[in-house]
């Protein structure tokens, strides 16, 4: 519990310092925040960690709110602008979605999938 916490605490601070300074969102303390998140889900799922309903809605609500902000910072005039932001806007729906069912785990890994090929999604198009 004070492990989430703490990276909680940590998340949002780096999520806030870019926004705070209009500087825009910075995608790489992001990618790493959803990359830790995404091993911890993969955990709770596989079975290789008890599953956490609280922790789940926890780091599916980070993937959302970080997903969100990105989606506005990154909008623009151009056509690759409002595609990338798009696809963040995509990514936060369908972390809502798995949040919806994340009550039930048998049903979040549906949604947990769709999460992760909009992530593989946006990396092939964007080659980052």
């Amino acid at each position: 519990m004070r492990h989430s916490l703490l990276r909680t605490i940590f998340a949002s601070a780096l999520l806030a310092a870019p926004l705070a300074t209009s500087a825009g969102v910075s995608l790489s303390p992001i990618m790493d925040l959803w990359s830790r998140d995404k091993r911890e889900i993969a955990a709770m799922l596989g079975g290789r960690r008890p599953y956490d309903e609280a922790l789940m809605r926890q780091d599916l609500q980070r993937y959302i709110t970080s997903a969100s902000a990105v989606a506005r910072d990154r909008r623009g005039g151009s056509a690759e602008a409002r595609a990338f932001a798009a696809r963040f806007d995509a990514f936060a729906a369908d972390g809502r979605a798995a949040l919806d069912v994340a009550g039930q785990p048998s049903a979040v890994p549906a949604k947990f999938d769709r999460m992760l090929a909009d992530c593989r999604g946006c990396h092939a198009i964007f080659n980052n």
